[in-house]
């Protein structure tokens, strides 16, 4: 039974959350402009001959695929007593500018970027200390809001961190670690467990060297973040050793300088730390064990392990990671959360307009399409907390991927489209469907001795077979099934080879999967229909009695920015016709497959927090 009552559901008041809300969304705009400023991108080009002669340079980068420039992160100021802040010792030419000019990033920095170039035989890279303006301008907020492309589309992202290993057993140590060697790791496990080597406590040469990386500011910083989320499997992390210690020819670089994979390093790391947290001798450190798995932690691992973190959406995490970090200007975060999250829709320049930081960062993530849980839960307003605590309050969180590879990505594109806001709500659109009848499909006794015997219930003749009952199932409802029957087998084709498929296809065989293995725990299946339609167009699983409603959303193409991407939503709600207009509560998530066909979507409303207004 549905709850809602929208009988006395009152207008948003003056100076109430969701006025606020309303007046920011006036200030939204699509970045549209980035990836004409990115086409054009100014680099810096290396001469090795001459490496203190550096020039300016303007380079057009692929927009789909991965260019040949370095895009370097570092932290602006040094770290006192391993970095220098000298600048000045490079004279940069061209590019619009008659007189060579000095450096205005660190000589150290600079050093290391043109020694690991030449090393690769790269000809350009990108430092936005020299490469953007460093004053208020237009082109700045561009190259801001463009930071999605500078470290997405780097083949070289390069980050260079202050620490220094200051002996053989720390270059050791780190070796071992990227190797895998500190752990025993079996898929069979929930857990990997400390080598005999690793398993001497907080003493051991792994546990202090992962607390003196986590403690170099280049991990700290909410700017450095973003740029290694973005660069994603291609970042690499230049560490520095003291002079005559010996290193891996695999993990060498130029200049006393080890280089490794910033996302394997997260990998082994976060097995590393994971594997500690199970052992009764690392116990008194838990808290620097907790800390370290924020700083290191890789999102698909931690994924498995930590069950709060399965039905969040990923917008959430990036969102709480960005938050603990440091930043200088706090309004950066929005750009920072808008580039990390791939929005289309940005709120630019919001310091100065007198809204409150919470608000601009709802705002945002609202107008790029993210879902609010049930209202009826919400009961305090974003401005009494921390971003990073509002962001899991306020925000859906019961997810289920219907998928087993890559969960994540598809967490990704659980969004809303076409979203705006207004007095009443989060208008969007979609299609709603009416749950009614109940069906059950009976696997024939064979099947289920076969299952019993060991035969793999995965493998796809059990899932053909699965399919195949299914439809005799729906067949024997009648015509009212009809149509769901003859899109199944439309779009299931078996003989169809997976690299064939397209979008909307994978999307559907995606929902399959859920359907398939509610039959095979023998769990019901209801049907769904279109308002005011006679037969049924949709499947679902999992659904509770009190859900009669779902809401469906996808789509796939150019964004607002023309940009391409994916969204989905499946949602189980709580809904009522208003004045003729779908009013919405998001309960929780149901997957299914549901065939609109040539049905258009409706104009709907998920309601405000009562709190809110």
């Amino acid at each position: 039974m549905d709850v809602m009552s929208y009988d006395s559901h009152p207008g948003p008041r003056r100076g109430s959350l969701v006025a606020e809300l309303l007046h920011i969304a006036k200030h939204q705009s699509i970045n549209k402009k980035s990836r004409e400023w990115f086409e054009n991108l100014l680099c810096i080009e290396i001469s090795c001959k001459s490496p203190v002669q550096l020039r300016r340079t303007r380079i057009s980068p692929s927009p789909t695929g991965f260019s040949p420039y370095i895009a370097v992160s570092y932290t602006s100021h040094g770290t006192q007593g391993s970095e220098s802040e000298s600048t000045g010792a490079y004279r940069l030419a061209g590019a619009e500018v008659t007189m060579p000019q000095r450096n205005k990033v660190r000589d150290e920095i600079l050093a290391r970027t043109v020694n690991y170039a030449c090393h690769k035989g790269v000809q350009h890279f990108w430092i936005d200390g020299d490469c953007v303006p460093q004053w208020p301008c237009p082109e700045k907020y561009i190259a801001i809001n463009s930071m999605d492309l500078v470290y997405n589309r780097s083949k070289y992202p390069l980050g260079l961190l202050a620490v220094i290993l200051e002996n053989q057993e720390e270059v050791d140590t780190l070796q071992d670690l990227m190797e895998g060697a500190l752990i025993n790791w079996k898929h069979n496990l929930e857990y990997p467990q400390l080598s005999d080597a690793s398993s001497n406590g907080a003493n051991s040469p792994g546990f202090q060297l992962l607390r003196r990386l986590c403690r170099d500011r280049w991990w700290s910083r909410a700017w450095i973040f973003q740029e290694e989320y973005l660069a994603s499997t291609r970042m690499h992390l230049l560490i520095r050793h003291r002079a005559g210690l010996r290193s891996k020819k695999r993990f060498r670089s130029p200049g006393e300088e080890i280089c490794i994979n910033a996302a394997s390093f997260r990998t082994q790391a976060t097995l590393y730390l994971l594997a500690c947290k199970q052992q009764p001798n690392y116990s008194g450190n838990k808290k620097n064990i907790a800390s370290m798995l924020k700083t290191f932690g890789k999102y698909n691992l931690l994924y498995h392990t930590q069950h709060d973190m399965r039905t969040r959406s990923m917008s959430s995490r990036i969102v709480v990671d960005i938050q603990r970090r440091n930043i200088e200007h706090p309004f950066d975060r929005l750009p920072i959360i808008a580039n990390a999250c791939d929005y289309a829709i940005r709120l630019n320049n919001m310091a100065s307009k007198g809204y409150s930081l919470q608000s601009c960062c709802l705002a945002l993530s609202l107008l790029n399409g993210e879902i609010l849980r049930n209202p009826r839960l919400i009961k305090r307003s974003p401005a009494d907390m921390w971003i990073s605590d509002f962001v899991q309050h306020v925000f859906f969180n019961k997810f289920v991927p219907p998928v087993l590879e890559n969960p994540l990505t598809y967490l990704k594109k659980c969004r809303l489209t076409e979203v705006s806001l207004d007095p009443h709500g989060i208008s969007t659109k979609g299609h709603i469907w009416i749950l009614k009848n109940t069906i059950k499909v009976n696997l024939s006794s064979e099947f289920r001795t076969r299952t019993r015997e060991g035969r793999n219930p995965g493998s796809r003749e059990f899932q053909k077979h699965r399919l195949l009952r299914l439809l005799d199932a729906l067949r024997s409802q009648g015509r009212k099934c009809q149509v769901l029957v003859d899109e199944l087998e439309r779009c299931f084709d078996n003989d169809a080879e997976d690299t064939t498929l397209n979008a909307v296809r994978k999307h559907n065989r995606s929902m399959l999967g859920p359907i398939i293995d509610a039959i095979y725990k023998s769990q019901s299946l209801r049907l769904g229909y279109l308002p005011g339609t006679a037969h049924a167009s949709g499947i679902f699983s999992g659904v509770p009695p009190n859900i009669t409603k779902v809401f469906t959303s996808w789509r796939v193409g150019p964004g607002l920015d023309g940009k391409e991407r994916e969204s989905h939503v499946s949602l189980g709600v709580h809904a009522k016709l208003h004045n003729g207009k779908w009013m919405l509560e998001s309960a929780r998530w149901i997957n299914g497959l549901a065939f609109a066909g040539e049905h258009e979507q409706l104009s709907v409303t998920f309601r405000w927090p009562r709190a809110w207004l």
